[in-house]
């Protein structure tokens, strides 16, 4: 369930600010993804202003939390791409005699797998200003990994700027 409470005003420069909440939503269903599974909750206080949808997301402010169960799936593509990294590093490794990229290579194959197929916890605050959206403590974690993200998310532009550290059980150094 999603609530929003707050003003719409449309005399002048139209402008909104409210609180929003959603409730267990399924993620797979509001993102259209079939990469994700999940209840996700949500939880903020936004304002925003202008006369077009552009100019409200590069208005948009606020703060909020999110938390949430999160499966990723793993799709064939994605499995196909796990061996040739595999490979790749492989032959990398036998071409330059540096073990340590075949040791990359499985460590960010390691690292995306311990992700996949199982129930990841969500959680995390974020504050947007002027459109960007900005997280220091979100995380992604499970009883074999765990993702911290911090960084940025334009809205309106569709970029993002973010540093993951991925701890993972496999490889615990």
């Amino acid at each position: 369930a999603v609530n929003l409470k707050g003003t719409l005003a449309s005399r002048g420069v139209p402008t909104f600010k409210g609180h929003v909440v959603a409730d267990k939503v399924n993620i797979d269903e509001v993102s259209s993804s079939r990469l994700v599974k999940g209840p996700v909750s949500f939880d903020a206080d936004l304002a925003s202003s202008g006369y077009s949808m552009a100019e409200m997301m590069d208005a948009l402010q606020g703060t909020g939390k999110v938390d949430g169960t999160v499966t990723v799936l793993g799709q064939v593509e994605q499995m196909v791409g796990s061996a040739a990294l595999s490979v790749l590093g492989q032959q990398l490794t036998k071409m330059t005699g540096v073990q340590q990229v075949q040791n990359m290579t499985d460590y960010i194959n390691a690292s995306y797998q311990a992700f996949v197929g199982r129930p990841n916890a969500l959680n995390g605050n974020f504050n947007i200003t002027r459109g960007v959206l900005n997280t220091q403590d979100l995380s992604f974690a499970n009883d074999q990994a765990k993702a911290l993200i911090s960084g940025d998310a334009n809205l309106g532009a569709w970029t993002i700027g973010m540093l993951v550290n991925i701890f993972s059980m496999q490889f615990p150094d």
